[in-house]
């Protein structure tokens, strides 16, 4: 790791090879116009971006503005995936600040017409991709280099019976299996539940000690940090 740059709030600190375009092309550290003079010099940006430092406050006003120009809902969604896909950084800062306004394009209900039109719309990968034709590699998908050092929270509003199956218990056993699959994958998995009947199913589906149930939303800010921390030791 090299300290390549540092500015008003503290130093930026990236593999050595992290520089020029490659920076640009990583959608987890690009950032755009607001790279400062400083680590414009430090990264080699010099030439590679419009000359004038913009403030991530300017950049989300004017993709907020784009954003709104589209007619379509979908298009809508098309325009945050890219967005997404090429600068996290502000596409992450214009979530947080109109939240109420996207949230209904990058969640429900708009990412059903977004799943449904997936193929139309990929531009480039992200995640892991687990398909049932590759079943059987799926250990060796998981094996790459490139996932040894992932943490996943999923954080969802759903439970084993949030999809149309009428059977209850089919939904605790069918995720059950999986996590026991995941299980013997080397993957860990914990829950935590946020309604107060979770208890009746988490403990079977996950193990007594890999979940728990805290009944409140309000408690879950509080929590994750903590959890976070216990399952990253």
């Amino acid at each position: 790791m090299l300290d390549r740059a540092s500015d008003k709030q503290g130093s930026l600190t990236l593999p050595a090879e992290m520089f020029g375009y490659r920076l640009l092309a990583d959608p987890r550290l690009n950032k755009g116009t607001a790279f400062t003079e400083d680590e414009r010099t430090a990264f080699l940006l010099h030439g590679l971006l419009p000359p004038t430092v913009v403030s991530i406050d300017d950049q989300v006003n004017r993709r907020l503005h784009a954003f709104r120009e589209f007619h379509t809902d979908l298009e809508r969604y098309a325009f945050l995936r890219d967005l997404q896909d090429t600068n996290e950084t502000l596409y992450y800062a214009l979530l947080g600040r109109h939240v109420e306004e996207l949230l209904p394009i990058v969640y429900t209900p708009t990412v059903g017409a977004g799943c449904a039109s997936f193929s139309r719309l990929f531009r480039k990968p992200r995640g892991v991709f687990l398909s049932i034709p590759h079943r059987k590699q799926i250990r060796q998908i998981l094996s790459n280099p490139e996932f040894d050092k992932t943490e996943v929270i999923v954080v969802t509003d759903g439970e084993p019976s949030d999809v149309d199956i009428e059977d209850r218990q089919y939904l605790v056993e069918d995720a059950r299996k999986a996590v026991h699959h995941l299980n013997r994958l080397g993957i860990d998995t914990f829950c935590v539940g946020l309604e107060s009947e979770a208890d009746s199913y988490l403990g079977r589906i996950f193990g007594q000690r890999n979940a728990i149930s805290i009944g409140a939303v309000e408690k879950l800010t509080e929590l994750l940090p903590r959890l976070y921390l216990t399952l990253s030791r």
